[in-house]
């Protein structure tokens, strides 16, 4: 997949490839999800809440529910109830993963490895990715 920035973009007046905006497909898939638009709200309180992320579920967008005065391993559980995905934030202490992935009904698709091992992501298996971000260096000291 080519990935562009505002570098790589013009915008020419009265030019375009496509003859409707229903022709362009936005899409992007995620294990065995796919979703209407590669955009995530931010997962801060004064953002997201349930309803919106139930919302959201229900309407074919990703989001990724905060941590803060909420009962993630019960907002999990009403999700699956709901037969709708959960994405939820968690602490940075191993009690808080714990939480969540010691419970057989939940599957966990990995976490965020330590700073000093780099920009990974390592999954349940134990397989590891490197992050990359797209269009700025997000990642630099």
């Amino acid at each position: 997949m080519e990935i562009f920035d505002y570098d790589n973009i013009l915008l020419l007046p009265r030019k375009c490839r496509v003859q409707s905006r229903s022709e362009c497909d936005t899409s992007v898939t995620l294990g065995k999800y796919t979703f209407r638009l590669p955009v995530v709200p931010a997962n801060m309180k004064t953002v997201v809440n349930e309803s919106i992320c139930e919302w959201l579920a229900s309407n074919g967008y990703f989001y990724v529910m905060h941590r803060f005065d909420l009962d993630n391993l019960k907002f999990v559980r009403d999700c699956k109830t709901k037969v709708m995905y959960a994405s939820v934030s968690l602490g940075v202490k191993q009690a808080d993963y714990d939480k969540i992935t010691l419970q057989e009904e939940i599957s966990v698709i990995g976490y965020l490895c330590d700073q000093e091992e780099g920009t990974k992501i390592i999954t349940k298996g134990n397989n590891v990715f490197d992050i990359n971000a797209q269009g700025w260096n997000a990642f630099s000291k």
